[in-house]
């Protein structure tokens, strides 16, 4: 990752730049460094990243020592919701609904971005991942499990499912989404947590 203090890369789970030797800040939604006080992302506040990085220890540590029990119903629809606080986007998407302009689902609310297609890109759960498929799509789609370096990635091919991942990063045109998935587990076998 790149430091936003002094742009020098460093290591991604660092908690310190080892160059300029400032503590970095981290958003606790996407995990992305910053400087200041919100995420430029999603426009969460930002956390020093020693203690974001305790809150994960615990958290493991807590539920290694806990095994819980809970039972899915099989009849909870898999949900996945597209997050892009910044502009006030919380897309909640259900398999093979699409996304666009003026055609699909959420028009209303993303009607006034020019850059994104009329019906430019479909979600569907195919019963063990969440797939996108870019609909041909006047200025394309992109998928990473992080988001530093956009331009450097390919667009995924028209009409060719691409797998998403929980907590990845979904570009729609110029677009930037958080994925989160609803519901992942859709069987009714006790799951552990």
């Amino acid at each position: 990752m790149e430091c936003p203090f002094c742009q020098s890369l460093i290591v991604d789970d660092s908690l310190f730049c080892d160059q300029c030797g400032k503590e970095l800040l981290l958003c606790p939604l996407c995990h992305k460094p910053g400087k200041g006080k919100a995420c430029i992302f999603d426009g969460s506040k930002l956390v020093p990243a020693t203690s974001l990085k305790s809150d994960i220890e615990n958290g493991e540590k807590t539920s290694e020592k806990r095994e819980v029990a809970h039972e899915t119903s099989c009849n909870e629809e898999p949900e996945i919701q597209l997050t892009n606080a910044r502009l006030g986007l919380f897309l909640k998407i259900k398999s093979g609904q699409v996304i666009g302009r003026t055609n699909a689902l959420f028009a209303d609310k993303l009607g006034s971005l020019k850059q994104i297609s009329g019906s430019h890109a479909r979600i569907d759960f195919d019963g063990s991942d969440w797939l996108v498929t870019d609909l041909n799509s006047t200025n394309g789609t992109k998928v990473s499990e992080n988001n530093t370096h956009w331009d450097k990635l390919p667009l995924i091919k028209p009409d060719t499912p691409t797998v998403l991942k929980h907590k990845g990063f979904l570009l729609i045109a110029n677009i930037e989404f958080i994925v989160e998935m609803k519901n992942r587990e859709t069987t009714n076998k006790t799951q552990r947590l």
